[in-house]
């Protein structure tokens, strides 16, 4: 193998990699060469290896540094961080105050519906209840009283097993919508996480 061959399938072997890496492994190979002078160029060839064994080296080199140098810009630069979250405070602070308000108004809307229903349950429930002893104690008094009273608890306790059936049904088709809902934030967290 003469020299032009070497160097020329060296270049092939080299092809992917950047230009300044290439010229590099080129260079140092001319220079290695031209020291070991035309008597010493076996012995040169020997100990360089086959052109394609010497552009893995080269590869190799190549893709070991690029991973250092990756792996040192994931450090994060803590200080610089807190330093521009301290600078940037008149700005992150209300927008996370207004952010949080935000997330306590959207709870409150979402449990409103709740609240209003167990509100209605306990008022119809209570009523009942009144209105039963007003007709036990009207008995004695006025049967026509107690009657009326009789009969308003009656509504109550219908009224009160409606909003009961209300709170299940809102209860049966909120639950599978929340479950879906937190499972899909849970999957956002975990791809962004993998991401980073």
């Amino acid at each position: 193998m003469t020299r032009q061959i070497y160097l020329h399938r060296l270049k092939e072997a080299l092809e992917g990699l950047p230009r300044e890496e290439q010229e590099s492994a080129m260079r140092y190979c001319e220079e290695y060469f031209d020291e070991a002078g035309e008597d010493q160029f076996e012995q040169a060839v020997h100990d360089l290896g086959s052109p394609e064994e010497f552009a893995k080296g080269i590869r190799s080199s190549y893709n070991s540094r690029m991973n250092a140098d990756q792996k040192e810009h994931k450090n994060w630069p803590w200080p610089l961080i807190l330093i521009l979250a301290l600078v940037a405070c008149p700005i992150w602070v209300p927008l996370a105050a207004v952010i949080v308000i935000l997330l306590i108004i959207f709870g409150f809307l979402l449990c409103l519906p709740f609240m209003l229903i167990l509100l209605l349950l306990f008022l119809f429930f209570g009523l009942a209840a009144s209105l039963l002893i007003t007709a036990v104690r009207m008995i004695f008094v006025s049967w026509a009283s107690a009657g009326l009273a009789l009969g308003g608890m009656l509504i109550c306790a219908a009224l009160f097993l409606v909003c009961l059936c209300g709170l299940i049904t809102l209860i049966k088709k909120v639950v599978p919508w929340a479950k879906v809902k937190v499972q899909e934030g849970y999957e956002w967290i975990q791809e962004r996480r993998s991401q980073a």
